[in-house]
């Protein structure tokens, strides 16, 4: 499933809250409910296997990508950062 991150949720987001960051705002656009919680998962600082878990509703999804990943960073630091897409994937 792919999402936008528009410059809405970057303007409208709130760094270090996985409730109201720009990716948990573009993804309750996406799915149309306020029901999302998005959080960092550090699998071994040794290891590039670090994850996005996504909570839609009592579904769960994943984003292995690492643009994201340093998107929230930066984000949630108040860098600078610009809109982006990507894919998540639902888990069992």
């Amino acid at each position: 499933m792919e999402i936008q991150i528009t410059q809405k949720h970057i303007k409208e987001g709130q760094g270090g809250c996985g409730l109201s960051c720009a990716v948990a705002l573009a993804v309750r656009d996406k799915f149309k409910t306020n029901d999302v919680y998005v959080n960092i998962n550090y699998e071994d600082e040794d290891n590039d296997e670090n994850h996005i878990d996504i909570s839609v509703k009592n579904k769960k999804y994943k984003v292995y990508d690492p643009d994201v990943y340093y998107f929230i960073n930066d984000f949630d630091m108040g860098q600078e950062v610009h809109p982006i897409q990507f894919s998540m994937k639902e888990v069992a």
